[in-house]
């Protein structure tokens, strides 16, 4: 049977009318996939892994070939469980390369910078999200039950931003170095040959020691120079990639922007920068940056560069800060929009600045 995600999803969370016209053969399949995945998920964030409640925006385009809307990508349980499934899928192949002493390319994430670490470990406490008992650095289980607490709480959202941008870059590599996030020893791409280089140097070097049965890598790029070679150009492209999709996504949504010059939108801070604060428009899932110039010459960057903190008459301006913003102008330029304080509750939307867009660490 082929079903959507929504349809399965719908299946998994018992909603009503869900399994009309599916076989109830199918309809147990699904419902026991969604208790694998929970057992699944149970124990990985358990060992460690962290879950970022991020949400995804996407631009719709209506039949002009014009952006027409932008919309969240809805994450349902049946998204969830096939990337349980593939998460599963990913280690083992992983362990088995170790194990049998193939080369390979790993897909490696690295222990958080100290100083980010810190600033996270910082914005958590302020929040009363840490056990106050603990020691030590912060880990990856602490960072996951933080961000548990969080859940239902005005700064959800925030602090899982925080997070997000806490960490290092995923990579490939030839070494196997663990994947902080996944709070997994050992994690590699398996699942996509046909979409990613990385998945596909495995899946031959499986090949290799299935049909041969030794303990060998993958013909021309047995030596592990070679390897590292691959897994640098596979790890500089996913980059190019990823940058000129969010370019093109932050085109569309200037673009969209266009018909609302002069209304006003809510928004909060997510971010704070030296040369300005990064926001985020509540209705339409924009980001932009006021520039610090717009902000008052007297203020000043705290020493965690969490905070603009002005004159003692004035109150400060940090993550999470809510204000309005009217739109003047929507030229897209560079990465997207700029935003210019206008009051205390306002601020333009003009034609330069810079997008916000999350890295991937998985």
């Amino acid at each position: 049977a082929g079903l959507s995600y929504e349809q399965a999803g719908a299946i998994m969370t018992e909603e009503e009318n869900a399994t009309e016209g599916i076989a109830p053969e199918v309809v147990a399949q699904v419902r026991l996939l969604a208790t694998t995945e929970r057992c699944l998920a149970k124990r990985r964030f358990e060992d460690g892994s962290i879950d970022f409640a991020i949400s995804e925006s996407q631009v719709e385009i209506g039949e002009n070939g014009r952006p027409s809307g932008i919309v969240t990508r809805d994450r349902t349980q049946a998204h969830r469980a096939v990337e349980e499934a593939m998460l599963l899928a990913n280690q083992t192949i992983a362990k088995s390369l170790l194990k049998h002493g193939m080369g390979g390319i790993y897909r490696v994430h690295e222990t958080p910078e100290d100083g980010k670490l810190e600033v996270l470990e910082e914005v958590l406490s302020s929040f009363g999200l840490l056990d106050p008992s603990r020691s030590g650095a912060l880990g990856s289980a602490e960072i996951y039950r933080a961000l548990k607490r969080a859940e239902g709480r005005p700064e959800a959202p925030l602090v899982n931003m925080i997070g997000l941008r806490s960490m290092k870059q995923a990579r490939y590599s030839e070494e196997n170095r663990g994947h902080f996030a996944l709070g997994f020893g050992s994690y590699l791409h398996f699942t996509s040959p046909i979409r990613r280089y990385a998945d596909l140097v495995v899946h031959r070097a499986l090949s290799h020691w299935l049909e041969l049965g030794k303990q060998v890598a993958v013909g021309a790029l047995s030596t592990s120079h070679r390897l590292a070679a691959v897994a640098k150009h596979i790890s500089y492209r996913e980059r190019v990639a990823v940058d000129a999709e969010r370019a093109m996504s932050d085109l569309k949504k200037c673009v969209f922007m266009q018909p609302y010059v002069g209304e006003t939108f809510k928004g909060k801070v997510t971010g704070v920068a030296p040369h300005g604060l990064y926001v985020t428009l509540d209705a339409h899932d924009v980001n932009g940056l006021v520039p610090s110039a717009s902000l008052g010459h007297d203020l000043q960057m705290t020493s965690v560069g969490m905070r603009f903190s002005p004159g003692a008459a004035a109150r400060g301006i940090s993550w999470g800060t809510k204000w309005k913003f009217a739109s003047t102008r929507s030229t897209w330029f560079v990465d997207g929009f700029a935003l210019s304080r206008l009051g205390s509750t306002q601020a333009n939307v003009e034609d330069a600045g810079e997008i916000l867009g999350a890295h991937r660490v998985s």
